[in-house]
């Protein structure tokens, strides 16, 4: 097994977790068959020394030192719009009593549980096409196909084009498209000198 030490057990961890990570890349990049291309030297050192900042250094940043802020900022918000929709409901008249605030809240939640159901399904899909990296498979093995066949440049594009026209018939969010897309299409052009 592994053994990591450190001089805290958030920074062994860190440290276990970005070798993982680190080695797990470099055996599918390793997988592609090519040459690699190595980081430069001084980009390498450069980041060894920004991970190995003190996060609990009295000097950090401002954007850290608001973090607890930022960590709690759904709670807030949540908080925010409950009371501006409790006292909008009660200066118009709609709430009259605590079971209208309940009442109100229900028929919000039971509209949201085919939703729900959905966004589960969703989930275990992208966890399972993360977890077994059909998405990485896809791409090296698309990336050869392409090259194979010669489709590459001006053509390549117009066909990712289309294809990103086609998806978007079925999902209309960018960001949803994003989490489709980027699996397969990122190392895939990547791969493909792009």
């Amino acid at each position: 097994g592994v053994i990591v030490t450190g001089p805290t057990i958030h920074q062994a961890f860190n440290d276990l977790y970005f070798l993982e990570r680190a080695c797990m890349v470099q055996v599918l990049a390793m997988a592609t068959g090519r040459p690699l291309r190595p980081i430069p030297e001084r980009v390498a050192i450069a980041m060894a020394e920004a991970m190995r900042t003190n996060p609990d250094a009295a000097d950090q940043p401002t954007l850290v030192q608001l973090r607890p802020f930022f960590d709690s900022i759904v709670a807030i918000l949540m908080l925010l719009f409950l009371v501006m929709g409790i006292v909008y409901g009660i200066t118009t008249g709609s709430i009259r009593s605590d079971r209208d605030v309940a009442r109100m809240s229900s028929e919000s939640v039971a509209v949201l549980g085919s939703y729900i159901v959905l966004a589960f399904a969703a989930a275990q899909f992208v966890a399972y096409f993360n977890w077994s990296n059909l998405g990485l498979i896809l791409a090296i093995k698309g990336a050869g196909t392409l090259q194979g066949a010669g489709f590459t440049g001006v053509p390549l594009l117009v066909g990712f084009i289309l294809v990103a026209a086609f998806i978007n018939l079925f999902i209309g969010s960018a960001s949803a498209k994003w989490a489709v897309m980027a699996p397969v299409f990122v190392p895939m052009l990547m791969l493909m000198g792009f």
